[in-house]
């Protein structure tokens, strides 16, 4: 990674941004003022700081995230910023090849966390309501039973 610091001119530029989104940098941080163009010289200061590196190994793909979103941190652009062919990336570099590869994982993670959340969601839904309409029957039941005792 710290070799890539020493390019003057980099090839995929987004799966740099990517990672850097992923990793919660905003916008500002990483690109050219007002644009979505990467700018490799503010990303050459974050490959040498530490905090980046933490942020990769502490990186947690499960569980809810907090906050508001904005529209370049949602895994529908993510995935869309990532689609490259693993042999163009191979070829041009291991480690931005590693560097997707890492990003790819992270995304695909999140997206099953997300609807495996939903659908546990989902499902405790539908156990309350036949839980609440079990229980309307027995009720029904007992004072239909009481009625015809009384009778």
């Amino acid at each position: 990674m710290l070799n890539l610091r020493n390019y003057n001119v980099i090839k995929f530029p987004r799966v740099l941004q990517s990672v850097t989104y992923l990793l919660g940098y905003s916008r500002e941080e990483i690109c050219d003022r007002e644009t979505n163009k990467l700018s490799f010289k503010k990303v050459r200061e974050i490959i040498g700081d530490e905090t980046f590196y933490q942020k990769m190994a502490e990186y947690k793909f499960a569980g809810p995230k907090t906050g508001d979103f904005r529209d370049y941190e949602k895994m529908g652009f993510l995935k869309k910023n990532l689609d490259l062919t693993e042999e163009e990336l191979e070829q041009y570099s291991i480690t931005m090849f590693k560097l997707w590869q890492w990003a790819q994982m992270a995304i695909e993670l999140r997206c099953e966390d997300v609807v495996s959340r939903r659908d546990n969601i989902e499902e405790l839904k539908n156990a309350r309501q036949t839980a609440i309409t079990q229980a309307d029957e027995r009720k029904e039941k007992l004072d239909q039973a009481l009625t015809e005792a009384q009778a």
